[in-house]
């Protein structure tokens, strides 16, 4: 059995897994495969992650840029407070130790951006500054606005906070769809099952405490959820993951083809395991319910697949008709729904990057007229 046969099996096994328990403990067993005997199947990801890598190098140039400013600003208002023996002020005492620590990465910012929490603490200070009088000193902090005053907002160690959060939105954008981005969210998610699994719960460290705490929700709730007490999970979700699975699993065939053509010499491009339809490369097919119902075109493709004479590639629909089971049987527009001009069909193959062209004949797998299906389906 080659390495892509097992990926499949593995991976079919994680997808099947309806609840959160069964799905994280298989999909355990397919990254394990993954990380190791399976690495040679992700050479592809080598330049989407040197890419992903790049960006995000790029991010961090630009925050350290804006850090080494911030560092300068609290340096020099420390200087400035002794001058003018203010280091007992309480705004300027308390604002001070939070953007240290903020900085420095020893406070736990929630649900938010650590420049802004940067500049909120900053801000307080600049307007303090004018409170007190000290219009001069604050000219070295901020910048004038379009009235040529001073603008206690505008920060200018902080003047390209704006830019590092636009770059690191459209980073977490692209980060979303991008394959790079899939590997590291399944890496990180293996990474923490193995955490949670050889945690001790041991040790908090007062400076990290939140992040410590966070670590310690995570290995309590997946203690929680292998031992039966809890069925669903907010770390360890199912529903979370499911799709980047799917997502890393094709990206694993379409970029293996030597070895998909290896296996897959004889056989049928469709078959139907489960009532669930399958691609010889790609796997299992995802498409959207109408309610608790199959789409038509779905109900009528698995019906070719099923119905259709092995010996022939192309059947009248009415002999086809005669052939389906009455449960099964949906009416006889076959072209409107799996027709060339048949969107829904056609965006089904589309999303699940399925061609509807037979990788050695060249010609539709299928189509559809009034009359006629013609459906190459061997290989």
């Amino acid at each position: 059995m080659n390495l892509l046969a097992k990926e499949k099996i593995l991976y079919e096994i994680v997808v099947s897994k309806t609840n959160d328990k069964d799905f994280i403990v298989c999909f355990h067993d397919y990254f394990s495969f993954i990380t190791e005997k399976g690495l040679e199947l992700c050479v592809h990801l080598s330049e989407p992650l040197n890419e992903r890598n790049e960006d995000k190098k790029r991010l961090e140039t630009l925050y350290g840029e804006i850090v080494v400013q911030a560092r300068d600003f609290v340096k020099n208002i420390e200087k400035f407070l002794k001058k003018e023996n203010l280091e007992d002020d309480f705004i300027f005492q308390d604002r001070l130790h939070d953007t240290k620590s903020l900085i420095e990465g020893t406070s736990y910012v929630f649900n938010g951006e650590r420049l802004d929490s940067i500049y909120s603490e900053m801000s307080d200070m600049t307007r303090r500054l004018r409170e007190l009088g000290f219009e001069k000193e604050l000219s070295k902090y901020v910048n004038k606005d379009k009235n040529s005053k001073l603008n206690t907002d505008d920060i200018i160690a902080l003047e390209k906070r704006k830019l590092f959060i636009a770059e690191k939105n459209n980073f977490n954008k692209k980060d979303i769809r991008s394959l790079g981005g899939v590997f590291v969210r399944l890496s990180n998610l293996y990474a923490n099952i193995m955490k949670a699994e050889s945690s001790t719960g041991n040790g908090i460290n007062m400076e990290t405490f939140l992040e410590d705490l966070e670590d310690r929700n995570k290995d309590d709730e997946y203690t929680k959820l292998m031992s039966g007490k809890i069925r669903t999970s907010s770390f360890f979700s199912r529903d979370k993951y499911i799709s980047e699975v799917e997502r890393f699993h094709q990206s694993i065939v379409v970029n293996n083809p030597e070895i998909v053509a290896e296996e897959n010499k004889k056989g049928e491009i469709f078959s139907l395991k489960d009532n669930d339809i399958y691609h010889y490369q790609i796997g299992r097919l995802n498409y959207e319910m109408n309610g608790l119902k199959e789409p038509k075109y779905i109900q009528m493709f698995k019906n070719v697949i099923t119905y259709m004479p092995a010996e022939k590639d192309k059947v009248r629909i009415s002999e086809l008709e005669k052939n389906i089971s009455k449960n099964d049987q949906c009416g006889k527009n076959y072209r409107v729904n799996l027709g060339k001009s048949a969107k829904p069909f056609n965006n089904f193959l589309n999303k699940n990057g399925v061609k509807n062209i037979h990788p050695e004949k060249k010609i539709p797998i299928i189509s559809v007229t009034d009359e006629y299906i013609t459906f190459y389906n061997k290989i």
